[in-house]
């Protein structure tokens, strides 16, 4: 239809161009539309690569952070091994303690 009307435009060189025949009014308005609804899509495109570069950003920033938590427990894994043997010696004297207790209560109710 577009394309008849710039021709039905075409054939009519009185109007100058200053008047649309019927035709191009149509083609016009079907023109603008077009023009509205790429703007639109080219607004939703803008919004879906922000969407995209943020979602790309955060995964970025996820990575990092799961690295530099991967690096501090490398680094605190030393300390934290000594930690753990100091505890577990502890536990282990505590232990021997408890035992010793529990004998000597044994041997005294033997006793009487």
């Amino acid at each position: 239809r577009c394309a008849q009307a710039k021709s039905a435009e075409r054939a009519v060189p009185s109007l100058g161009g200053s008047a649309m025949c019927p035709l191009s009014e149509a083609c016009a308005m079907q023109v603008e539309g077009n023009r509205a609804r790429l703007r639109q899509l080219q607004a939703k495109v803008k919004s879906l690569r922000l969407a995209v570069a943020a979602a790309d950003a955060e995964a970025d920033v996820a990575a990092v952070a799961e690295r530099a938590n991967a690096q501090r427990l490398c680094e605190e894994r030393p300390a934290n091994i000594e930690r753990l043997r100091k505890e577990n010696a502890m536990l282990a004297e505590e232990e021997k303690d408890l035992r010793a207790q529990a004998l000597r209560a044994e041997s005294m109710a033997v006793k009487f």
